[in-house]
């Protein structure tokens, strides 16, 4: 006859919880990037756009709101065959709001 094995029970349970309240969420992500490659360095340029609205109703206020407009440029320079050097500049413009602050 087999031998009987005790099953262990976790320590700490994982449970999950059904949120279910009316809320909504938008988000949106864009870049555009221009690439200019030449034989000893590339250059990449672009523009980003990052936009979150999330609102909750029947609930304190939480609702959020961010926007963020970036703008960046990198620069990689082949020295020689072993030696790559590369640098760069990003500029970002963040708006947040949120009513409790």
């Amino acid at each position: 006859m087999p031998e009987r094995q005790a099953v262990k029970k976790p320590l700490f349970p994982i449970k999950i919880f059904k949120l279910s309240y009316p809320k909504t969420k938008i988000e949106a992500f864009t870049d555009g990037t221009y690439l200019w490659n030449k034989e000893k360095y590339t250059v990449i340029a672009g523009l980003n756009l990052l936009y979150d609205n999330f609102k909750e109703k029947d609930i304190s206020n939480l609702d959020s709101k961010s926007f963020t407009t970036g703008a960046y440029v990198q620069h990689t320079w082949d020295v020689s065959e072993n030696i790559k050097l590369e640098n760069g500049l990003r500029i970002d413009n963040v708006n947040y709001s949120n009513p409790n602050f």
